[in-house]
């Protein structure tokens, strides 16, 4: 892996350093502005139209009914027409980007007890489309079933959002497979109007090994420890171990969009943790 100082010398889309890291409940980062100001705005200005992401299936692939991912028809065009999100895509699924985020999380991978080896964990081409999430989903459920890749395989997924009324999310982690999750916000909860939205980072109220921790507990069991308005260019990048608990309460009306995007670190494998 390369030197943090020596990464963000090649980019300046985001700048994080070690001491951004908060270790406790699970190592997360906050921070606003996350992406580099200008280049921010730029993808502002050219963040998708309402239209393409109208119709799309929902499957389990769809976190909140209005989602553009790779392997979605328009994805593609949308990212030739567009020179400043086609810019971000090809960055975050670059080693580059994947060397800053091991440099950043990777010394907190053992104690965590992830399975992923951050001198070994590598850059590979997989495209996570609706249809595989929903097998995927299938496998794990029913067959009990999963991926047996090498856990050290990693890929990037790439979720351009907008949620609305009636949308919300309980106390969860991300899936098992996931190494990083990182959202990125695209509006301010009080200019759409927003009631509700927001998102909470919760603590286990129970000490317990990291690899016993039940990945949806039970709301009760958690305490909330932060949350988390919407605001423009606000990111929140974390590790998603067994505890990495996180939740949305219900929008219970708004104006426009919560527009966000989801960037997800994961492995080929079934489970990491």
């Amino acid at each position: 892996m390369i030197n943090i100082d020596e990464q963000n010398s090649k980019t300046s889309i985001i700048d994080l350093k070690p001491d951004n890291i908060v270790v406790e409940p699970f190592p997360h980062v906050i921070k606003q502005p996350f992406l580099n100001p200008d280049f921010y705005q730029r993808l502002k200005e050219e963040f998708p139209a309402n239209e393409l992401f109208d119709g799309r299936p929902q499957l389990i692939g769809s976190r909140t009914g209005r989602d553009l991912f790779k392997g979605d028809a328009g994805f593609d065009e949308f990212l030739e027409k567009s020179p400043s999100w086609k810019e971000f895509h090809d960055y975050i699924n670059s080693p580059s980007f994947l060397n800053l985020a091991l440099e950043l999380f990777g010394p907190h991978l053992s104690r965590f007890e992830c399975r992923v080896d951050p001198n070994r964990a590598k850059l590979v081409d997989y495209t996570e489309d609706r249809f595989s999430l929903w097998w995927r989903s299938k496998q794990a459920k029913w067959l009990g079933l999963g991926r047996r890749q090498d856990p050290n395989d990693l890929f990037v997924r790439f979720d351009i959002e907008q949620s609305t009324q009636g949308y919300k999310k309980p106390v969860h982690c991300d899936w098992s497979s996931r190494l990083l999750s990182l959202i990125i916000y695209f509006c301010d909860a009080d200019e759409i109007g927003m009631d509700g939205g927001n998102l909470h980072i919760h603590k286990h109220l129970e000490s317990k090994p990291y690899s016993q921790y039940e990945r949806h507990p039970k709301e009760e069991n958690t305490e909330v420890i932060q949350t988390l308005r919407p605001q423009e260019n606000l990111g929140v990048f974390f590790l998603c171990s067994n505890n990495s608990y996180h939740s949305v309460n219900a929008i219970n009306s708004i104006k426009d969009y919560r527009r966000f995007i989801y960037l997800n670190v994961s492995s080929t494998a079934q489970n990491i943790w």
